[in-house]
């Protein structure tokens, strides 16, 4: 996030050359809803209705036989 920081306040100061590559990186942090959309990020109520992890639903009996099968004592 520094150099993209670093980047932006060069933009700010006039080279409009690192346009492209600041648009590019402040994508990644998902700036606009787009952005979040495409890196499946959720916040505020959408966060809420969003679809557990996978793996997150696993059964109870399911999760007892992975641990046994983990713990060795």
């Amino acid at each position: 996030m520094l150099d993209t920081a670093l980047l932006h306040a060069d933009f700010w100061l006039g080279d409009r050359s690192v346009e492209a590559g600041l648009r590019l990186r402040v994508a990644k942090f998902g700036a606009t809803p787009e952005d979040r959309l495409r890196l499946r990020i959720a916040v505020g109520e959408t966060a809420e209705k969003a679809q557990p992890a996978p793996g997150a639903m696993l059964t109870a009996n399911r999760k007892a036989r992975m641990l046994a099968a983990i713990d060795r004592t």
